[in-house]
């Protein structure tokens, strides 16, 4: 009598065996996709956060060089006089769209920053006094504090605030 030797799989092992890896493969995938996910979201976050404090750092130094903030400003743009190289002009800084947006002087504006929420998005207050309650705002004329609040919308509509209050050096009392 021969003796018979099983080499090999029978097709219940090897079935067994493709729907066990195939479970495994399926659960390192979802938790690879999670993964860059979680990148793209912090990402996304991260480039919000620093658009937003490189445009408030911007408005608050164009600001600070006010001579006189005229009368046309309103809640969402203020117009103003500044110095730059050494020439005095009348500059505007508004919200438009869903853009900040900066002139030089020449009438031609140039984008500070997009993703601006909606609606209120870009906000201008004025104040006389640096203590005055938010209900005490004065006319932009005869303003001598400003305070900028920056709306701009990360990822999964995660709104970013930026807030600053801010003396201009040049008005005069």
């Amino acid at each position: 009598m021969t003796t018979r030797t099983n080499r090999g799989f029978t097709l219940i092992e090897v079935l067994v065996s493709i729907i066990l890896a195939a479970i495994l493969a399926i659960g390192v995938g979802m938790g690879v996709a999670r993964l860059v996910e979680g990148h793209l979201f912090v990402k996304t976050n991260a480039a919000a956060l620093q658009k937003g404090q490189m445009a408030a750092t911007r408005i608050a130094l164009e600001l600070k060089n006010t001579t006189a903030i005229l009368p046309a400003s309103n809640e969402t743009s203020v117009v103003f006089n500044s110095f730059k190289d050494k020439v005095e002009k009348t500059r505007i800084l508004r919200l438009n769209g869903g853009n900040v947006e900066l002139s030089e002087g020449d009438g031609n504006f140039f984008v500070l920053t997009d993703q601006v929420a909606p609606g209120d998005g870009l906000r201008f207050q004025y104040y006389v006094n640096y203590e005055d309650p938010e209900e005490g705002q004065s006319a932009p004329a005869s303003a001598r504090i400003l305070s900028v609040r920056l709306r701009l919308i990360a990822a999964d509509g995660v709104v970013k605030t930026f807030t600053q209050r801010i003396v201009p050096r040049n008005i005069q009392p």
